[in-house]
């Protein structure tokens, strides 16, 4: 599901493609296009290391020394992309396996990791898909029952990505109706805004779980 909605959101950007790529350009590469891609890109100046917790810094930096200093780095060339073609309608793609239940995932655009709106979005998110509380759950799992699981998650990258929505149904309930549930809590929320009492349970979510 994530790839083919990536597929359609991105048709000319990166974010598109799957990070390894699709079986068939894989099975396109040379060995030598390999061993050039990876000495181009899997070297240190493309690479941050990054080390957490309590240690001691100049004993920390000694091993970094000791166990990367060798490694010879090479100019990178600066990433040029063109400006995307971002979708001015919704798009629906139905994938057909063989399941016992339907599934769905939606994406909305959202901004860059450097956007001011991030912590906003961050927040709406669990407002309203993350915690057992938030309005979809309570909405589609718990008083409809549509649906066993809901999960969301706003992609914040270096170039605007996708804001993920998606929701494990219930053996009988279709996509088509459980994403109708879906579209009416945005435009609620998008008329209303959320509630104080929601904003509330919001920051004790994030105070608890840090």
């Amino acid at each position: 599901q994530l790839e083919e909605l990536l597929r359609q959101a991105f048709p000319t950007h990166p974010y598109g493609w799957p990070t390894i790529g699709y079986q068939a350009d894989l099975d396109r590469l040379s060995l030598e296009q390999c061993k050039s891609f990876f000495e181009t890109y899997y070297q240190p100046a493309n690479a941050l290391i990054v080390v957490s917790g309590d240690f001691e810094y100049e004993k920390v930096r000694d091993w970094i020394e000791k166990y990367y200093g060798s490694i010879k780095g090479r100019p990178v060339s600066e990433l040029v992309l063109a400006g995307e073609k971002v979708l001015k309608k919704e798009k629906r793609v139905e994938l057909v396996k063989p399941v016992a239940a339907e599934s769905f995932l939606m994406g909305y655009y959202v901004p860059s990791m450097f956007s001011d709106d991030v912590p906003k979005i961050s927040m709406l998110s669990w407002a309203l898909f993350s915690m057992a509380s938030s309005r979809a759950h309570v909405r589609l799992v718990r008083d409809r029952q549509l649906a066993l699981d809901i999960g969301a998650e706003a992609m914040f990258q270096r170039f605007p990505n996708l804001f993920y929505v998606e929701a494990d149904l219930r053996s009988g309930v279709t996509a088509e109706k459980a994403g109708a549930e879906f579209d009416r809590i945005i435009e609620d929320v998008k008329v209303n805004g959320i509630s104080q009492e929601e904003l509330l349970r919001v920051k004790n979510a994030l105070k608890y779980a840090t």
